[in-house]
C-alpha cells in the first residue's frame, strides 16, 4: 500500500489547500502550513494573550475587572502573530473555499477534543440576511456544521439578528458593545428547542472584544441554557494591525470572481449616516 502511495504522489503530488503549490507533507505547503498552538500564556476565560512573565491559565484584567457573559474561549490560533492561520480564514471567507472550510473544522474539532469537549452543542454566531447577500455565505454555520459532523455533535440554529448592525471593525464603531446590544435574538427555530440545564458552544471564526459573543451567550442563558462557552479560529487583539490587509493573496478560488456589488443593508447604513434624522430610513426586514 505505502509502494501504491508513493507512486502515487510521484505521479500526482499533493498541492497545497491554500496556493495549490506542490507540499510534502500534510494539506499545505511550508509557507501556509498552520500552527500547532496558540503563542504565549492565555486567558482562559477570552483566550487573551498575557505578559510572557504571568503563568498560563491566569484571568487576564479585562475578564476580571468586566467578565464575559460566556464562561470560556477556545481558539485555535492567533490571527495576528500568526500569518498563515489568518491567511486560510480570510481565503475561507471570502474565495468560497469549502475544502478550507471542512478542513479548518476539522482543526477546530481537533481544538475542542483537545479540550475535553465531546458531542458539543454548537450554535453559530448569526449573520443578518442582508450580509449574507453580500457575503454569499455563513462562515459561522458552515464551521458549525463541519465540526458537529466530525464528532458528533448537535448543530443549533438558534440566534438571529434582530436588526443590521455595522461590522465590529467599522471605523464608525466606536463602542462594540453597543453596536451589538439588542441584535441578536432568539430564532424561530431557537424559541421550540429545549436549551434548559444544557452547555452551548457558540462558534465563530474570529474573537475580538467579544462583544458579540457576549451577546450571543446572554441570548442562550435567557433561554435557559446552563453554560455557554465561545470557539473560535483565531484569537485577535481589539488593537489589530490596521496596516495588514484584509484579503487573502495568491489563493486560488473555488468559483469565478463576484462583482462587488454594495448590499442593502449597506445602502442603508450609508443613507442612515448621511440623511438622519432629516429622512426616514426604513430598516431591513429580519
Amino acid at each position: 500500500m505505502s509502494l501504491l502511495f508513493e507512486l502515487a504522489e510521484s505521479v500526482w503530488p499533493s498541492r497545497c489547500l491554500l496556493c495549490s503549490s506542490p507540499c510534502i507533507t500534510g494539506p499545505c505547503c511550508a509557507e501556509h502550513a498552520l500552527p500547532r498552538e496558540l503563542p504565549g500564556p492565555r486567558c482562559p476565560r477570552c483566550a487573551a494573550k498575557l505578559p510572557d512573565a504571568l503563568p498560563d491559565g491566569l484571568e487576564c484584567a479585562a475578564c476580571r475587572r468586566a467578565p464575559p457573559a460566556f464562561h470560556r474561549a477556545i481558539a485555535c490560533w492567533d490571527y495576528w502573530d500568526q500569518p498563515p492561520a489568518r491567511e486560510h480564514i480570510l481565503a475561507a471567507k471570502h474565495r468560497h473555499r469549502r475544502d478550507l472550510v471542512r478542513y479548518l473544522g476539522s482543526c477546530l474539532r481537533a481544538r475542542l477534543g483537545e479540550r475535553g469537549v465531546e458531542r458539543p452543542v454548537l450554535v453559530p454566531v448569526p449573520s443578518h440576511p442582508a450580509r449574507l447577500i453580500e457575503r454569499g455565505r455563513d462562515l459561522a454555520a458552515l464551521l458549525a456544521g463541519a465540526v458537529a459532523v466530525e464528532v458528533g455533535g448537535e448543530l443549533l440554529l438558534a440566534l438571529r439578528r434582530a436588526r443590521p448592525t455595522r461590522s465590529q471593525g467599522h471605523p464608525l464603531v466606536v463602542d462594540r458593545r453597543r453596536n451589538v446590544r439588542g441584535a441578536i435574538t432568539l430564532s424561530r427555530a431557537g424559541r421550540r428547542l429545549s436549551l434548559v440545564g444544557r452547555d452551548v458552544w457558540v462558534v465563530d471564526d474570529v474573537l475580538t472584544s467579544g462583544s458579540t459573543a457576549s451577546e450571543c451567550a446572554r441570548a442562550l442563558h435567557r433561554a435557559g441554557a446552563r453554560r455557554v462557552g465561545v470557539c473560535v479560529l483565531a484569537r485577535a487583539d481589539k488593537g489589530g494591525h490596521p496596516t495588514e490587509r484584509t484579503e487573502p493573496t495568491g489563493v486560488r478560488s473555488e468559483e469565478s470572481p463576484q462583482v462587488n456589488l454594495m448590499s442593502w443593508g449597506s445602502c442603508v447604513e450609508l443613507r442612515r449616516s448621511l440623511l438622519h434624522p432629516i429622512l426616514p430610513v426604513p430598516e431591513v426586514a429580519s
